[in-house]
């Protein structure tokens, strides 16, 4: 009697030993599982962190690139270089007073007057 006494108080407290197993392990694979969705929020930020880095640096080289853009389109539009351009690399000359054109009228019927030689007028 007493083996069967200790015998139903071994199976009572190995239920009572599971029972408390089970509910040490529900809370522990919580915690587990919200480590890992909160792990996993890290690496998507880090990712993000990561991308925005580049793309602040192609943006800082686009901005560099258009500033030396910007630079050599001034020096372009220089009119002294546009002068020196068109006398030398072109062979361009300045026009005699003979040559230059007074244009006058409205916008859809403009008289062009360049030469007196040329409208008949003195």
């Amino acid at each position: 009697m007493v083996y069967r006494e200790r015998a139903r108080r071994g199976v009572n407290s190995r239920a009572r030993s599971r029972r408390q197993l089970g509910r040490l392990i529900a809370p522990l694979a919580l915690l587990v599982a919200c480590l890992f969705v909160y792990i996993s929020r890290l690496a998507a930020v880090s990712a993000g962190a990561k991308e925005i880095d580049r793309l602040m640096n192609a943006i800082a080289e686009e901005q560099r690139t258009s500033q030396q853009l910007n630079i050599q389109l001034a020096a372009r539009l220089d009119p002294a270089r546009v002068r020196d351009e068109a006398t030398g690399r072109l062979g361009m000359s300045y026009p005699t007073d003979d040559r230059i054109c007074v244009v006058s009228g409205q916008e859809d019927a403009a008289v062009v007057v360049c030469d007196s030689r040329l409208t008949g007028t003195p």
